[in-house]
């Protein structure tokens, strides 16, 4: 992602409700735990969590 001539670069987790795209962030690529994080999501996607459960999953993770 680029802003304001500077590169961001993290996950997020995006999912679609009727029409409407929803996004949320998982955490930046440069934290140690970053791979760790996203593997969780992954499995939690592959799973068959429900959206709400992965994005409480995420907020969680985040504090």
């Amino acid at each position: 992602m680029k802003r304001c001539g500077k590169k961001h670069k993290y996950y997020r987790y995006c999912w679609m409700t009727g029409r409407k795209i929803n996004r949320c962030h998982i955490c930046s690529v440069n934290l140690p735990d970053a791979g760790d994080r996203k593997s969780a999501i992954e499995a939690a996607i592959n799973s068959g969590r429900s959206p709400q459960e992965i994005k409480q999953l995420i907020r969680g993770n985040n504090g």
